[in-house]
């Protein structure tokens, strides 16, 4: 849940320049607490993903769906190995909503 939070608190800081009136100082600061939640976030991300032993007896086998072949996108599979999951199932949505709030946004600033 933490690791949650802290990305939530990392996209909220990188979003900051998006809807706000800043000036350099406050977007360097919005980076900045972006730079330290997105870490911060990495390293409980990490953490959840690491099983110790006594975890790994109630783990279903590796081989249970019985799946031969799997095609997936190079990008994400890189996200599902590096931080599980979660993160590669929501990676797409995400950045289909960075992608229509930056055309909202020029749509905005160019309509005024």
């Amino acid at each position: 849940m933490q690791a949650i939070a802290f990305s939530a608190i990392a996209l909220f800081c990188l979003s900051l320049p998006l809807w706000a009136t800043t000036d350099l100082a406050g977007l360097c600061l919005s980076i900045a607490l972006f730079l330290v939640f997105g870490f911060m976030a990495l390293i409980n991300f990490r953490q959840m993903k690491a099983t110790d032993e006594t975890e790994m007896q109630y783990a279903p086998p590796a081989d249970a769906t019985e799946v031969e072949q799997v095609r997936i996108w190079a990008p994400i599979a890189f996200l599902y190995e590096q931080f599980g999951y979660w993160v590669a199932t929501l990676s797409v949505p995400m950045l289909g909503l960075i992608v229509v709030l930056l055309f909202g946004r020029k749509i905005y600033l160019s309509s005024r």
